[in-house]
């Protein structure tokens, strides 16, 4: 059975990357957004701040609940794709090694403060993210310390080398993308996969973008559409289901990404020097040329 992980941080290209192995190489992808499944003992048991509630109805605890996400289990192959599994490397390595012992895995790799202001504008858009940019970065550890879901972990979730360290002997078992320049060719991406998972794609296969911070044109509405997106039922319902669902409530969103207070991005900028240097000698991708570090 071939079992394909994509991992990384929120807002990292990762839902992307998981829909394409999925299309590609003709594998089923896991129900629902995310299960989390492989940091669940990272995870506190009981998440806070405004989203806390809405992330743990969607994440899977046990084996069990992630292998609902499958029509049958086993299947031939699947993939599944979690933001969270990269910044909990450690749990991560572990819940492999107990439950997929002989999976592989595709990490991709984000500029940290492009990403860390993507996470925040999302967070903005959907009418969780109250701060700004300069404000949540110093509550940062108090939000942290209080059990708030990894996306609120603006700079934390950005320090990908401790994680890519933590990761131990699974390292050589994965694939590392880059998102400013791997997500961007098609045919060099699907055919490195394929090397990497050792399968033959399907012709024509394409990535897809998604996820785009477009704000809802009510706070409140688009607390509630999050809530509703990632409840149980949400998560198990058909394909053709939630994408419908998302086509109509499309109007409902504002054309353009919410304004926000850039101040607090130049408090990013060590952050992405250190990690452009140190994620470059882990993995030798060309993070300083990319990251313009």
């Amino acid at each position: 059975m071939n079992q394909i992980f994509v991992i990384g941080a929120a807002r990292a290209g990762t839902t992307a990357i998981a829909e394409l192995v999925a299309d590609a190489f003709e594998l089923e992808l896991a129900k629902g957004k995310e299960s989390h499944f492989l940091a669940a003992n990272g995870i506190p048991a009981k998440s806070l701040g405004p989203s806390g509630a809405v992330f743990d109805r969607s994440r899977d605890h046990t084996i069990s609940e992630f292998r609902r996400r499958f029509r049958s289990w086993p299947p031939s192959g699947f993939v599944d794709g979690s933001t969270s599994s990269l910044y909990y490397a450690k749990q991560t390595a572990e819940a492999l090694n107990e439950h997929f012992p002989s999976a592989r895995l595709i990490a991709v790799l984000r500029n940290p403060r492009e990403r860390a202001v993507s996470a925040y504008r999302y967070l903005r858009a959907r009418g969780f993210e109250a701060e700004t940019l300069a404000s949540a970065l110093d509550l940062e550890k108090e939000r942290i310390a209080s059990g708030w879901p990894h996306i609120w972990h603006y700079r934390a979730e950005g320090e990908y080398a401790s994680q890519i360290e933590a990761l131990g002997e699974w390292r050589a078992r994965t694939l590392f993308l880059l998102y400013e320049t791997d997500l961007r060719d098609n045919a060099s991406l699907i055919e490195r996969i394929g090397d990497h998972i050792e399968m033959t794609p399907r012709r024509g296969a394409s990535i897809a973008r998604r996820n785009q911070a477009q704000a809802f044109r009510s706070p409140w509405f688009g607390r509630a559409m999050e809530a509703a997106r990632s409840s149980w039922l949400a998560q198990r319902a058909p394909e053709f289901v939630r994408t419908g669902a998302a086509k109509a409530i499309s109007p409902l969103r504002s054309s353009e990404a919410p304004e926000y207070d850039s101040e607090g991005e130049d408090a990013l900028v060590t952050l992405v020097g250190e990690q452009a240097e140190r994620v470059q000698a882990l993995t030798s991708l060309p993070t300083r040329a990319a990251w313009h570090a």
